[in-house]
């Protein structure tokens, strides 16, 4: 059918380009023909949540960012993990950091205050809050 960015309907007569914010689907798979899948689309279909989609192929969000929304291009997909928040790969929305941890902006995972047993409530949750 030709490059990832181009799928083949049954009946059509020539490829045709994959939409933006979409990735081809359907078709026999590499495993089974011993072929380059991305050569034998036969449909599109939105990037779902978690996802964007690029030149027609389908890529997990990295982790530090989430995916909110379907139909989503850009690398950073709905944009990095907020503070106090991480976000793994493939994330759909970020998720809060647990008591006693903290995240900045695009962390992947929180990470622990880890304040000595001798420094006060007060101070800890100071410490730890200004992250």
């Amino acid at each position: 059918c030709g490059e990832s960015y181009l799928y083949c309907p049954s009946a059509s007569s020539k490829p045709l380009p994959i939409e933006v914010g979409h990735y081809g689907t359907g078709g026999e798979f590499a495993a089974d023909i011993g072929n380059d899948p991305t050569r034998f689309r036969t449909s599109q279909a939105i990037c779902p949540p978690g996802f964007y989609c690029q030149s027609g192929l389908k890529h997990k969000c990295p982790a530090g960012t989430f995916g909110e929304t379907e139909g989503l291009v850009e690398t950073h997909c709905s944009g990095l993990c907020p503070r106090g928040f991480f976000c793994p790969e493939n994330s759909v929305k970020p998720l809060p950091c647990s008591p006693g941890s903290y995240s900045t902006g695009g962390a992947a995972e929180c990470t622990s205050c880890e304040i000595p047993l001798t420094v006060s409530m007060q101070s800890k949750y100071s410490m730890c809050s200004e992250f």
